[in-house]
């Protein structure tokens, strides 16, 4: 009866966790550790959890990668933030080759570009241009595209020294 008990408590709790976001399997696994539920309770409740595909892996990286794109970041920041989170590495790998592309990132990037100097006003100087490609590389996006996204913005060759 105890087992059933905390049976009980155990999914109860992960249910009221899971509604406030999506999460992954690993996360859900830490979760039920963390809150001090044994090895087969918190297993049991897994196993139910991705049963009734209220844990999908596949599907919060998805999600996760959708809001990645939203927010502006590269496939470089989604695949960390995915491998952080406990997503397997071949979910990652085709969830991101499914969202992220060069020629949109660097579209993104250039995006992102244009929005700051919006922000900063009409300056880019050498300095400006070393912050633009920090904050890109911060971003999640890779040497090559921040080259290019600086070279398109400002319509020349850029400095390789800046990413």
């Amino acid at each position: 009866m105890d087992e059933v008990k905390e049976l009980g408590k155990a999914r109860a709790r992960m249910l009221r966790w899971l509604s406030y976001r999506p999460r992954s399997c690993k996360e859900a696994q830490r979760y039920l550790e963390q809150k001090g539920f044994s090895g087969p309770v918190a297993e049991a409740v897994l196993a139910e959890m991705r049963e009734y595909r209220y844990l999908d892996d596949e599907r919060f990286a998805d999600e996760y990668v959708q809001n990645c794109l939203r927010r502006g970041f590269g496939p470089i920041r989604a695949r960390f933030d995915l491998q952080n989170r406990g997503v397997n590495r071949q979910t990652i790998d085709t969830v991101v080759e499914r969202y992220f592309n060069r020629e949109q990132d660097l579209k993104r990037a250039v995006a992102l570009l244009q929005k700051r100097l919006a922000d900063d006003g009409c300056r880019h100087d050498q300095k400006w241009l070393c912050r633009q490609a920090s904050f890109l590389k911060s971003r999640g996006y890779g040497e090559a595209t921040i080259s290019k996204a600086l070279q398109q913005f400002r319509g020349g060759p850029v400095d390789e020294t800046l990413s």
